[in-house]
């Protein structure tokens, strides 16, 4: 995904930070699976909704103010 939106490819290490403290915010990785699946067993939930929704907005938000993306 980083490769269509920066201009540049982003180092491992910020991969993981974009991971694990911004889209986990500290929570283990291991648990996306178990809210995505939550999310894609019962799409109308509105909770397991916000939960997913919430955590990919905030990324996406912190990725469109990273500098490799401000160069494109």
């Amino acid at each position: 995904m980083t490769a269509n939106l920066f201009a540049m490819d982003i180092v491992q290490k910020q991969k993981d930070f974009l991971i694990d403290t911004v889209l986990m915010a500290g929570v283990p990785r291991y648990e996306w699976y178990n809210m995505w699946i939550d999310f894609a067993n019962n799409p109308t939930n509105a909770m397991k909704k916000n939960v997913v929704k919430g955590r990919l907005d905030l990324l996406l938000i912190f990725m469109l103010r990273m500098a490799e993306y401000q160069m494109m």
